[in-house]
């Protein structure tokens, strides 16, 4: 069952009030009955509401149950992009969410810069993106949106720990495969920086960056991918070669 974070909600003796667009979302696309289930993430808790009553514009529940919200993956991701095109960074934010992502830091980079709107319209947009991410992934948790950074200032920021890795992914400027470093190294309660480039990709100074921040430069193969293509292969292979492992 999926879930729903609710964001126009409020609460009174045991009963949850719920209005404005979760309202209609639950109402006219999941078409929730009286007596439905709804599995719903309410700020920091999770619950489990009975819908009592469906009225005008609000549905009335019922809390039959709540707890705190499970952690995410033990293997954390966090994703630094450089600036798309507007509709590939909205579809990207989407996709990343579903993948268990962390944080998402749109980069400026030196050759990129933002096109249109990154300001708070377009926050708002992602961290909805986001929270339609994770419905379909079953995740209690929401991508968090970092505001745009620029790539020096990100590189300043990461204070690497002995458990976590930094990763800048180069098409053809690293003779490192991701498979075989992945093998290298431990698998408990990692924490991942993955750094993809913009269309025109990373200049050798700010792969030199991430390397001066206790990073490694990687590759995924001997072929050219789109920048929004390599983020999703490239953060879905973590994802994946750890998904079956004790512990994540």
């Amino acid at each position: 069952m999926q879930n729903i974070f609710l964001q126009t909600y409020r609460e009174e003796d045991q009963l949850v009030f719920i209005e404005g667009k979760d309202y209609h979302h639950l109402k006219n696309v999941r078409r929730i009955k009286k007596g439905d289930i709804i599995e719903a993430v309410l700020g920091e808790k999770k619950a489990r509401l009975l819908v009592f009553s469906i009225e005008k514009k609000r549905i009335i529940c019922t809390v039959a149950g709540t707890r705190k919200i499970k952690g995410g993956w033990h293997t954390t991701i966090s994703v630094y992009q450089g600036f798309l095109k507007a509709w590939k960074m909205d579809s990207l934010v989407a996709r990343l969410a579903e993948l268990g992502v962390r944080t998402f830091v749109p980069l400026i980079t030196s050759r990129s810069i933002p096109r249109g709107d990154t300001g708070v319209s377009r926050m708002e947009r992602w961290r909805r993106l986001s929270r339609e991410g994770a419905k379909v992934s079953g995740s209690e948790e929401q991508m968090e949106i970092s505001p745009p950074a620029f790539f020096v200032d990100a590189c300043r920021n990461l204070n690497k720990t002995e458990n976590e890795v930094i990763i800048i992914f180069c098409a053809g400027d690293s003779d490192v495969h991701i498979k075989p470093y992945l093998e290298s190294i431990s698998a408990a309660d990692i924490s991942f920086h993955l750094f993809f480039g913009p269309e025109g990709g990373f200049t050798v100074d700010e792969v030199q960056t991430v390397k001066d921040a206790g990073g490694i430069a990687l590759t995924m193969g001997n072929f050219i991918m789109k920048s929004d293509t390599a983020a999703l292969v490239g953060t879905g292979f973590i994802r994946t070669y750890y998904s079956g492992m004790v512990g994540t």
